[in-house]
């Protein structure tokens, strides 16, 4: 391929992916089309009624956190920022929007990357009946997407599944996952994964083999790729399967992200386009007091 050829190629590429982000918007400005998910590391509780919820922080921690608050996105699952990461949340929970709003009514605001509810202390986030779960189960097959519920592996991988989700990685998580898989590791990689312990260094500078050493250091984060990469593979394939469209163009202030601000708008409904309504919000002063 000539530089020309390659030039060319970018431009298609380009315009593929505007035309994907515009459908993509068109799409997110009908509330009907909203999904929100909900990313976990405990399965949602039941009330005496048999109708699940998600508590608030202040729920599950008995009052000692004082966040009366539930988070979710919208069409995607949250991606890491500086107030944490739920790459290693194993549990995610999808509901439609409308269904969410006629149990709990409307949220205290809307956001593409950060819809969330102040919840009664006594009722949590109440779920619907059309409510899905996608959640581990490492004794069965590498993954199942059913009818109300979808499980995955993450972990007791057989070779033959490991190759499996390895031919399903995207680029850019190919190039994470092979230089853990290969131990070609970045310099400042290595000093960061060695910072403080003393005990580690002295193993990698007397190893022989120092490829084989940090292939062996960094198994779990090898893993950790291949069980993020499946999750998200079927949430994707799970919320198609229940009507809804994974939304790769919601981020902090996305042209998408201000279609919903101003949806949310429309129906007289709290909204930001940031992702940091909350940190802004009376609901977090309240906690920090």
């Amino acid at each position: 391929m000539t530089k020309v050829d390659g030039f060319n190629e970018g431009v298609k590429k380009l315009e593929v992916l505007k035309l994907e982000t515009e459908q993509e918007q068109k799409y997110m400005s009908d509330m009907a089309h909203w999904c929100i998910v909900h990313a976990t590391k405990y399965v949602p509780r039941k009330n005496k009624n048999g109708a699940m919820y998600i508590p608030s922080t202040a729920m599950a921690t008995d009052f000692e956190i004082p966040r009366s608050t539930v988070h979710t996105t919208l069409n995607h699952i949250v991606t890491a920022h500086g107030y944490g990461s739920w790459d290693d949340a194993p549990i995610i929970v999808m509901a439609p929007y409308n269904d969410i709003i006629k149990q709990n009514g409307n949220p205290a605001e809307v956001a593409g990357t950060d819809t969330y509810w102040s919840v009664n202390p006594d009722t949590g986030l109440v779920l619907p009946e059309s409510t899905y779960i996608i959640q581990p189960d490492d004794n069965g097959p590498l993954f199942q997407i059913g009818e109300h519920g979808a499980t995955y592996k993450r972990d007791n991988y057989t070779d033959e599944e490991v190759a499996q989700i390895e031919s399903m990685l995207d680029s850019n998580d190919r190039v994470d996952y092979m230089k853990y898989k290969n131990g070609e590791i970045e310099q400042w990689d290595i000093e960061h994964e060695f910072y403080g312990d003393e005990r580690v260094k002295k193993m990698y500078d007397s190893a022989k083999d120092k490829q084989a050493f940090l292939r062996g250091l960094f198994e779990e984060s090898r893993f950790a790729i291949l069980s993020k990469y499946l999750r998200d593979a079927v949430v994707r394939n799970a919320m198609n399967k229940i009507g809804f469209q994974y939304i790769d163009s919601i981020h902090d202030c996305s042209n998408t992200s201000e279609v919903i601000a101003k949806t949310a708008e429309q129906h007289d409904v709290p909204s930001n386009p940031s992702n940091k309504g909350h940190s802004n919000s009376f609901y977090a002063l309240m906690e920090d007091h």
